[in-house]
């Protein structure tokens, strides 16, 4: 299907080369941008090549004199080569001819065509570097690189190639739901103009038919594509609509396969670092659940760590949660003890076994760092179209083949964060992909049942030390308080979630850039505002000066909770010369309302005492207040000898007045 599919290709200009190089002064050509087509992309060495040179003159005036000269470059045999090309290091010329001599650029654009004879140069299989260039009084204006691909078909099986995108954005909104980040809903628009780089990307991937894709998908993104397809006006409401509708066709229809990763997006290496492996194993578990939840499918099989971010405890996480699968880089695994055998194994295309825990494994595919690193530096501005970086694909793949052309072996295409082209640009190398016979588009899943490791020893991934940014060691904190709240709240109370939710999507590695500035200075300022609103909430109210008639008594602690939630507390009493003879301390549920807690006391004499009052969520005081406690001079003998006192003086009053009255009445009888 591959090669009629090709043959039907052919009769169309194919796409070729890049666009500008170096430009000579004003009046020697500046600004003449050039890029070249070839009739097909491959050859099998028999036939005639014929390309297609575009050319530019963007300036007002004719540029006169002007020489094009092709050059065709020895073969290259292996990918350190190909670098070496990139780099424009110098190689062996095999065959060179002008073009044209002489010729008139007027301003705008024209096109020139020329041919070569294969069959003359005698060209084997392999990627045979070309350039053409543009002179001007010999000094090079402008020149485009490309490869020429001669592949006959042989038998030998075609490289697995895993196409991988890593789809992820900042939140959406902050913790309390206040706008943070426009960049995904940006990325999901469908407005002509500027048209968003998801729909993009799953447009090609519909349009693609020959070419699987793997996406890998943060939960924080999905549950903020969710919210978006759900609204009726915004920013990307259609385009999150779109996407999430195409996602899921890709989906079930077994054309993409889609990883979990970390729910934030949070790096697993360094939240184990700081001690937050519970927050790790929970990232872990809702990424793949959410994403679940979002296909209407069961949980994803592979995971894509955050910045490929690998520690040797993530695999044994990921066993526990279901995940088979994980991808890691040559820096984790060149650190392994036995790293050296297992990076030339993964080099040369095969999985690996890591090592989960004592009894697991779970198996590794190593990222291509050469594929990656190109990507990574491809240049938009020079090569807009993305001629130049779909040819260093294919070369790299071609070569990759080659080095073991009778073993089938596997390549991961892992598209960085950075690499966001236009969709001309996605649908050059997705056409590439499609149409190269050395290479097969595949899923993970069925590339690691075709491809088992070459060695059945596990992997234990080296450790890579890192300083904690920034944002993180900030974090802590707000975290810490954040966790004693939860902990604090009964069971099944729905703020828990949200809170937890919210220090999920706050630990993600997108929020390290520029703190405290940016998105993740504002995301942690929503965070501990959060906490310290609810935790302000619950105060122990003032009690003032509390007089005890004696050494005994009882003191009364009221507690106000605002919040419409219970709490469990710890209400804490400690007084010098004050003892608490049922327990200076309590554990207690704090209701939404004023609460209060009797608490039986003895002084050690007569006098003044302070006794803190101190109320505790788990270890952390939340709250307190220290009431001034006296105790009354007058002991009880002097109360019962001034109540005498008072009866006697009450009793004399009584009797003279009944006296009074007898001498009145005989008054009045005489």
């Amino acid at each position: 299907m591959k090669v009629l599919f090709l043959a039907v290709s052919l009769c169309l200009l194919f796409y070729g080369h890049s666009p500008a190089g170096p430009a000579g002064g004003e009046g020697a050509g500046a600004g003449v941008v050039m890029s070249v087509r070839r009739d097909a992309l491959f050859y099998g060495g028999s036939e005639e090549a014929h390309f297609a040179v575009n050319l530019e003159n963007p300036g007002e005036k004719t540029v006169e004199g002007v020489d094009m000269i092709f050059k065709l470059y020895r073969q290259c045999r292996s990918r350190d080569e190909l670098a070496e090309v990139r780099e424009g290091k110098s190689r062996t010329i095999i065959n060179s001819f002008y073009v044209r001599r002489g010729m008139r650029l007027e301003p705008g654009k024209l096109e020139e065509k020329f041919h070569l004879d294969l069959p003359s140069l005698g060209l084997t299989e392999g990627a045979w570097p070309f350039r053409v260039e543009m002179l001007k009084d010999g000094v090079k204006v402008a020149e485009a690189r490309g490869f020429l691909f001669i592949s006959r078909l042989q038998s030998g099986p075609p490289l697995m190639l895993m196409p991988l995108w890593n789809i992820h954005y900042p939140p959406l909104r902050d913790a309390r739901g206040g706008e943070l980040d426009g960049s995904l809903a940006a990325a999901c628009s469908l407005s002509p103009e500027d048209r968003g780089f998801l729909p993009s990307l799953l447009r090609v991937m519909e349009t693609h038919h020959g070419v699987r894709t793997a996406v890998a998908l943060s939960g924080q993104t999905g549950s903020d594509l969710e919210a978006m397809a759900g609204q009726k006006e915004g920013e990307g409401v259609g385009g999150a609509a779109q996407v999430l509708g195409s996602l899921r066709v890709l989906a079930s229809s077994g054309r993409a396969e889609v990883l979990s990763s970390t729910y934030g997006y949070a790096d697993p290496a360094q939240l184990e670092e700081m001690g937050w492996r519970k927050d790790l194993a929970e990232q872990v578990l809702r990424g793949g659940n959410s994403l679940a939840v979002l296909l209407e499918d069961r949980a994803p099989r592979g995971f894509l760590p955050p910045l490929y971010s690998m520690h040797p405890e993530l695999p044994a996480l990921l066993d526990e949660a279901g995940i088979s699968y994980t991808l890691i880089t040559e820096t984790y695994v060149s650190a392994a003890r036995d790293g050296k055998r297992a990076l030339a194994e993964a080099r040369a295309g095969y999985p690996l076994l890591l090592r989960a825990g004592e009894m697991g494994e779970i198996r590794g595919m190593m990222v291509d760092s050469r594929t990656f690193h190109l990507l990574e530096t491809w240049d938009a501005e020079r090569d807009p179209e993305g001629l130049v970086v779909a040819d260093d694909i294919l070369a790299e793949t071609l070569l990759f083949q080659r080095e073991s052309p009778a073993e089938r072996r596997l390549c991961l295409l892992a598209f960085p964060d950075s690499f966001r082209p236009r969709a001309e640009v996605l649908d050059r190398i997705y056409g590439a992909i499609e149409l190269a016979p050395w290479v097969e588009a595949s899923l993970p899943r069925e590339a690691l049942s075709r491809v088992p490791p070459r060695y059945t020893s596990a992997l234990e991934p080296g450790r890579v030390l890192e300083d904690p940014p920034p944002y993180l060691t900030a974090l802590r904190e707000t975290r810490e308080r954040l966790l004693t709240l939860l902990g604090a709240l009964q069971d099944g109370d729905a703020l828990g979630d949200s809170l937890y939710t919210g220090l999920m999507a706050g630990e993600g590695a997108d929020l390290y850039e520029g703190y405290p500035e940016g998105a993740g200075g504002r995301y942690l300022d929503s965070l501990r505002n959060w906490v310290e609103d609810e935790l302000t909430g619950i105060r122990v109210k003032d009690q003032g000066t509390l007089t005890l008639s004696g050494t005994q008594g009882e003191l009364t602690v009221v507690v106000s909770n605002v919040n419409p939630y219970p709490v469990r507390a710890r209400l804490t009493l400690s007084g010098r010369g004050v003892d608490f003879p049922q327990g200076d301390s309590r554990e207690v549920t704090i209701e939404p309302r004023e609460n209060s807690f009797s608490f039986p006391l003895t002084t050690r004499g007569k006098g003044g005492f302070l006794v803190d009052i101190d109320l505790y969520l788990g270890d952390m005081r939340v709250s307190g207040t220290t009431v001034n406690l006296r105790t009354s001079n007058i002991n009880t003998l002097a109360i019962i000898l001034l109540t005498v006192v008072l009866a006697l003086i009450a009793l004399n009053l009584a009797t003279r007045k009944m006296s009074h009255w007898g001498k009145r009445g005989r008054h009045e009888r005489a």
